[in-house]
């Protein structure tokens, strides 16, 4: 269950940059994460450390307080 979240995550990773170049195209701008590492970064790294429900919960809980 684990390794399919992450892969989740990493194809999402892999997409992002066209998701990007559509949001510019559309709305004129592209909105920029305030996190280092990114939420998604951080919710692979929570998932392997905590497993999968606690690690999707505290990515989850990153990726609402952003902006």
């Amino acid at each position: 269950m684990k390794t399919f979240f992450v892969l989740l995550i990493r194809i999402y990773q892999f997409i992002r940059p066209g998701i990007d170049a559509m949001q510019k195209t559309i709305f004129g701008y592209v909105p920029q994460c305030k996190h280092s590492p990114t939420c998604s970064d951080y919710a692979i790294s929570c998932i392997e450390k905590y497993g999968t429900m606690r690690g999707l919960f505290m990515g989850l809980r990153r990726i609402l307080s952003c902006r």
